[in-house]
């Protein structure tokens, strides 16, 4: 946020206290999503312990905080400033856990099953799923669960600046579908060097998951291949989950979404 004149620090002042006024509720919403994962029955094996983790060191960094009515009053924009961008990172970190919990149980994930109708267990060959992290925006995850049957398609939302929950909306389709995340990663360089300074813009991370590979991939404003083609993917997936199910805030979501996308070189 600029900074240009009194009344643009009296409004980013106030926006501050406001996020801070609300710290205890974001406190019980991490405790309530610890209390799914001690339960373990909507988490990949494997992926509980690190989920947990995220939870419990977003929970602990907000401690750390010293949330009190001092931080209310206070009015050095200098001294809230860093604590801000302490609780947003905070945020940050427990969203990431949510936005996959969250998911998870939409989809029906339990271990390396997907709960069928009627109850009958079917084993996923493989998942996949991106992390939306524009720089003035709110977060989003897609997924992508590949299953005997078809496909298991997600698309969740941080609902407020203010809250670490994310809605989700959720389709199915055919085996007929054509994944284009395969396509997109065949030609993937670890250690290709972009040569370029990175300022505010949109970042990313790929998680894929089979019963052999957990990876995940970060990266930021992709302007290169194959990067640009995983962030096409990203959003050719989004769309189509938000034009049969999405809300006017969901499409509204793509429209700032589309406009971090950068110049493409070497596409």
């Amino acid at each position: 946020m600029k900074i240009n004149t009194a009344h643009d620090k009296e409004d980013y002042i106030e926006l501050i206290r406001g996020r801070f006024a609300n710290l205890p509720t974001i406190q019980q919403e991490i405790e309530a999503f610890l209390a799914q994962t001690r339960e373990g029955t909507i988490l990949y094996e494997g992926r509980a312990d690190r989920v947990s983790s995220r939870l419990h060191d977003a929970f602990r960094r907000l401690e750390d905080l010293k949330y009190s009515q001092d931080i209310l009053k206070e009015t050095d924009i200098n001294k809230l400033q860093p604590i801000f961008r302490k609780l947003e990172k905070a945020k940050y970190i427990a969203r990431l856990a949510t936005f996959e919990l969250k998911t998870n149980l939409e989809l029906g994930l339990s271990g390396w099953q997907i709960d069928g109708h009627p109850k009958v267990p079917i084993h996923s060959s493989r998942l996949w799923a991106g992390v939306i992290l524009p720089s003035f925006d709110l977060p989003a995850r897609v997924t992508v669960a590949h299953i005997g049957s078809g496909y298991l398609v997600a698309f969740a939302l941080c609902v407020s600046p203010d809250s670490i929950s994310p809605s989700v909306i959720q389709i199915d389709l055919p085996l007929s579908w054509t994944d284009p995340l395969p396509k997109a990663l065949r030609n993937l360089n670890l250690f290709q060097d972009m040569n370029r300074l990175n300022l505010d813009g949109i970042e990313y991370e790929l998680h894929s998951l089979t019963k052999e590979i957990d990876t995940v991939i970060h990266f930021s404003n992709p302007s290169t291949s194959p990067f640009i083609e995983i962030e096409k993917c990203f959003l050719e997936v989004a769309e189509m989950v938000i034009t049969e199910k999405g809300n006017e805030t969901q499409k509204e979501y793509l429209s700032a979404w589309k406009r971090y996308f950068r110049p493409k070189e070497n596409a």
